[in-house]
């Protein structure tokens, strides 16, 4: 147990989960209580760009970060990125292989990648909608990053909100970042420990 939700930790000495997974009786489900200090609402993501007190990771696919003359593929209202947003592709970052495995990293390697500064600050984990972000919060929480969190409205619901801004060369958005070197993190080996 571990603020919120179980999690079992791979098997020892492995980079892998257990294969077997509990059982759930149809109609006798748990209530599930989700630790508000887990999520990450559009409100508090707005604030964290505005304050700089949190590492924002993009973990989708470099289009979709770089945003698309042509819009969103899935349909969101823009095309690109929330501002201070760092790219961090999940499946290169949590997969063997650059995401071509499906062997997971050991959390040394997982956690080496983060961006500086990862060790000190929230990490708020975000992709289109909450699903490919969701699997990367719990990866990173599993590791033992205590202080991630999921925004689990992801792009969709920024991106809905016309009044936040957004950066990106898709529809709705205002080009590039000016650094966007240093927020391309994804791959370099970001020492976030």
């Amino acid at each position: 147990q571990k603020q919120g939700f179980t999690l079992e930790a791979p098997i020892a000495g492995t980079n892998t989960l257990p294969d077997v997974l509990p059982s759930v009786v149809p109609g006798n489900l748990p209530t599930l209580h989700i630790d508000p200090l887990l999520r990450a609402t559009t409100e508090l993501v707005e604030y964290m760009t505005q304050t700089g007190d949190a590492i924002i990771l993009d973990v989708r696919e470099r289009s979709e970060y770089d945003g698309l003359p042509t819009g969103d593929p899935y349909g969101a209202a823009r095309s690109g990125h929330v501002p201070t947003a760092r790219f961090w592709n999940w499946k290169n970052e949590l997969f063997e292989s650059g995401g071509s495995s499906s062997t997971l990293k050991h959390c040394e390697d997982i956690l080496d990648s983060l961006p500086i500064g990862a060790e000190a600050k929230d990490v708020v984990a975000y992709c289109t909608g909450g699903i490919r972000s969701g699997f990367t919060f719990m990866l990173l929480h599993a590791c033992g990053l205590d202080h991630s969190r999921n925004f689990d409205g992801s792009w969709w619901a920024w991106a809905s909100d016309e009044v936040l801004p957004c950066t990106g060369e898709g529809p709705g958005c205002s080009g590039s970042d000016e650094d966007d070197d240093d927020a391309a993190v994804g791959g370099n080996g970001g020492s976030g420990r």
